[in-house]
């Protein structure tokens, strides 16, 4: 051991008591040695080794590993601990080596010394009694991993300070420890920032360990957080504190760039996406539903399986910061509370006006014929549900899972993400900056009341909200679906803009797609967009009938003709277009078969393909012709 220089590392226990550590890995090496070896630097040879007591000498008794003055770097490593990394700079005085943290202009400041280092030099002045020798006490704890994700805002939105405010957050709530290293993937930057807690008491004073920028100059994806977080599971299991989005998001996840899903595949994510799916956490090995029919892959899933394991337990969390806004769930919370105050039977109809997007704005686009029981089934789809698809933003009932209850479902960990249904917004918690969900007595969170009331009215003790009211999707997803069972009274209505088209979906799940476009002009080029309407104007509300003696409801669709019928995967879609003055009908009875009432008096149908997110065309392959009228005969079940 040096005679002028001491390095003593210990372990601090959950009660505060402090132990030698006999095995860390202790290297110490001048700066100019430090070549291309970067943080935590285990690349670089171990130069110290333990003597007693907590405390290393130099074993290899090399000129170049002796401490002397000029700038150094130490850096101390334990399996299951966190790095600490500390620049310092040593002087002489008094004959002795004089230790400060940071180099160059950085020299001597707090905000430049690690949380897990303090120093103690020998005084100015020689006195009895007084050490001969510095000392670098080096404080090793237990693995702790932060991993942020942020997305880009086209308005110029710096999603970086949220994370930065959540990490701070949490410093000042207690939760994470003085060695905690931090990660935040800044997506706008294209820059990794990794960040380890100063000596500083400010909460917000992080010291900057490492800076790694993307080598292919493209911003972050999700896939690289999902990297990370498997990395961090495999090489140090349940060191991950919190893992979190801080992004725009929507029912279908976090949007870090906004880009398309385009990939024909409903299961494999597209190679130039970077956004959230929710079929990222389709679990290998269990059956799920897709638009293309039942499927027991998990792509994502497999390339990285150890994304769970990297969670202490039982605290560690996945986070979505972003929005679950949904308008028409927020339009059911709202009518089926009033309808709960009324007592009205579980099983009683009553309406529900729905809507959907044109541009930044939301419109009327028609209405849902539904149930208290319903209502309760659709909304908890969302997080339990095993329907992994593309769906309009407003929500189109078709029961598709959410991003957070697909991650709830795989992870088995807390996963927080907004309540179905609401928005985030922007503000401040314990002076740091965050993402918070409203609690609905602001002008700006009215609609927010509704919902809460109706979570908490519906599924009791198994909601769970934090501080920022930010729903855990994992304690709901043990909720039990209601079964309302098959009601030929079940229909909906509403626009679909990708589709181009007004919707009718019925009791069985079969839709009715009523095209609506106008031609454009765009870039010389006549392309056909869609002509947003509501689709009451082409699907009236039906009229309760016979047919054979069976009871059921009777559909019209205005302005229209029938174009063919078609196959999309376990689904079916009854294709019309415009005809002025034309009415075709059709008719959903008790008894489960939905017949088509007006011509053809043979069907076309189709086998589709599917081209991706919403898209279904060519080739088309034709089936069997419907020639007695029954286009559907459904299980007498409920289906969404």
């Amino acid at each position: 051991m040096s005679d002028s220089l001491k390095i003593q590392v210990v372990h601090e226990d959950d009660a505060g008591k402090r132990t030698a550590v006999t095995d860390a890995r202790v290297t110490l090496v001048r700066k100019e040695e430090l070549g291309a070896s970067v943080w935590p630097f285990q690349d670089e040879p171990a130069t110290h080794g333990h003597i007693s007591g907590g405390f290393y000498g130099d074993f290899l008794g090399l000129p170049e590993t002796a401490p002397s003055p000029g700038e150094w770097l130490l850096a101390v490593t334990k399996k299951g601990m966190s790095p600490v990394v500390q620049k310092v700079t040593f002087s002489l005085g008094r004959d002795v080596l004089q230790v400060e943290a940071g180099w160059g202009k950085d020299r001597n400041r707090l905000s430049a010394q690690a949380a897990t280092i303090s120093i103690a030099n020998p005084g100015s002045a020689a006195s009895a009694g007084a050490p001969d020798s510095s000392t670098i006490n080096v404080l090793l704890l237990p693995a702790t991993h932060l991993v942020g994700l942020t997305g880009i805002d086209d308005g110029g939105m710096d999603f970086s300070q949220f994370a930065a405010g959540r990490r701070n957050l949490l410093f000042k709530q207690g939760r994470l420890d003085a060695g905690t290293v931090s990660r935040i993937f800044d997506s706008k930057r294209k820059q990794v920032h990794i960040t380890v807690k100063s000596a500083e008491r400010k909460a917000s004073s992080w010291l900057l360990v490492a800076v790694r920028t993307k080598t292919d100059g493209k911003p972050f994806s999700i896939v690289d957080f999902y990297a990370q977080l498997d990395t961090r599971g495999k090489e140090e299991p349940g060191s991950v504190l919190e893992a979190g989005i801080f992004s725009h998001s929507w029912l279908e996840g976090p949007v870090i760039v906004n880009t398309p899903d385009d990939t024909t595949s409903t299961t494999e994510r597209a190679p130039n996406d970077t956004d959230a799916r929710p079929k990222d956490w389709l679990v290998p090995g269990k059956k799920a539903e897709t638009p293309t029919g039942p499927t027991s892959e998990g792509p994502t899933a497999t390339q990285f399986p150890s994304i769970a394991d990297a969670f202490r337990k039982p605290d560690g969390a996945f986070r979505i910061w972003g929005c679950s806004h949904m308008n028409n769930v927020v339009a059911e919370c709202g009518v089926a509370n009033a309808q709960r105050a009324s007592k009205a039977p579980r099983d009683r109809f009553f309406r529900v006006p729905l809507q959907t997007t044109r541009g930044d704005f939301f419109f009327t686009s028609g209405e849902e014929r539904t149930t208290l029981a319903h209502v309760q089934r659709h909304i908890g789809r969302l997080v339990v549900g095993d329907y992994f698809t593309r769906v309009i933003q407003t929500d189109d009932l078709r029961g598709a899972v959410m991003y957070a209850g697909a991650a709830a479902q795989n992870l088995g960990i807390p996963v927080f993400a907004g309540p179905p249904g609401l928005g985030s917004l922007f503000g401040a918690s314990g002076g740091e900056k965050t993402f918070y969900i409203d609690d609905g007595e602001s002008a700006e969170g009215g609609e927010n009341g509704p919902v809460f009331r109706w979570l908490q009215a519906e599924f009791g003790d198994l909601i769970e909200l934090d501080a920022l009211r930010f729903l855990n999707y994992t304690k709901l997803k043990n909720l039990t679906l209601e079964d309302p069972g098959w009601r030929s009274e079940r229909w909906c209505t509403y626009f679909d803009p990708e589709q181009m088209a007004s919707v009718l979906r019925v009791a069985s799940g079969l839709e009715v797609h009523r095209r609506s476009v106008v031609q454009a002009n765009v870039g010389g080029t006549t392309v056909a967009q869609p002509r947003h309407v509501n689709a009451t104007t082409h699907f009236p509300p039906p009229k309760i009938g016979k047919l054979d003696g069976v009871s059921g409801f009777e559909f019209a669709a205005k302005d229209s003709i029938l174009v063919h019928l078609e196959r999309r995967g376990p689904r079916t879609v009854v294709v019309l277009d415009d005809a002025p003055g034309r009415q075709e009908r059709l008719f959903v009875g008790d008894d489960g078969k939905i017949h088509w009432l007006t011509g053809p008096s043979s069907i076309p149908s189709l086998s589709v393909t599917f081209l991706g997110r919403f898209r279904c065309g060519a080739p088309r392959i034709p089936l069997a012709s419907i020639t007695d009228g029954v286009v559907e005969a459904a299980q007498l079940k409920c289906h969404w």
